[in-house]
């Protein structure tokens, strides 16, 4: 993990949201060690272990547990991370999520099986799912909430009248919020699971949606491109390479 990175567009945002709900910039920042120039482009790559230091002292000072999970479904992508963009302009779910997993690694650096995608829509007799792949121990639950949480916003926001998801299954146990699950995600959740997966209903995975068919505008693309090669060569900086 140490080698781990992620945008600074992500930490910025939380950063912002955890001020306005009662925790100190500069406490944030001290305890991260970061400063407002890494935070000052979206772009910018930023230990992943300083923003887990910044997500600990938020919460602690705050002593709300569930405040990521509560940025992730108030924040839009798209005002995070070129990502979004290019997500915003996708013509179906399917094609969001393929684009997803080829401009996952702006967001955050993951590590994955050679030939793996992290998220795959999955049709099965049971239902339509959306996949996580990565499997984080219990103690880092916070991804795995927070990457289904952005799912769930994103949709909420877009699509206010439409029904996407309608249950969760995830590996770790109850978090500290449990409580508050029921109001946060709104769909039956299953804990200790055997994967990670958000169930949707069918109707996401046929012509019938309200997907308003596009394509990536080029702009998007050309600067998420640029941004794929500075973030591998930012990479290789840190290992050395």
């Amino acid at each position: 993990m140490a080698d781990e990175t992620m945008a600074a567009g992500f930490v910025s945002s939380f950063a912002d949201y955890a001020c306005e709900h009662g925790a100190k910039r500069d406490v944030l920042l001290t305890a991260s060690g970061l400063t407002e120039t890494d935070l000052s482009d979206q772009d910018n790559r930023i230990p992943l272990q300083a923003y887990h230091a910044l997500i600990g002292t938020a919460m602690e000072q705050t002593g709300d547990s569930a405040m990521l999970l509560r940025h992730a479904l108030s924040s839009q992508l798209e005002m995070i991370s070129v990502v979004g963009q290019i997500v915003h302009t996708s013509a179906s779910l399917r094609h969001s999520i393929e684009q997803l997993n080829r401009y996952v690694q702006l967001m955050f650096d993951i590590d994955l099986p050679s030939g793996t995608d992290r998220f795959e829509l999955l049709k099965t007799d049971d239902g339509l799912w959306i996949v996580d792949h990565l499997i984080l121990p219990d103690d880092q639950y916070l991804g795995t909430e927070t990457s289904f949480a952005r799912f769930i916003s994103e949709f909420r926001m877009s699509f206010p009248d439409a029904t996407f998801e309608i249950g969760m299954e995830v590996t770790y146990p109850p978090p500290p919020h449990v409580d508050q699950y029921p109001e946060l995600f709104r769909v039956p959740v299953t804990f200790n699971a055997a994967r990670n997966a958000l169930r949707l209903d069918p109707v996401w995975d046929t012509p019938e949606t309200a997907f308003e068919p596009g394509n990536a505008y080029d702009p998007w693309l050309r600067h998420a491109r640029w941004a794929v090669r500075a973030a591998r060569n930012h990479t290789r900086r840190r290992r050395g390479c």
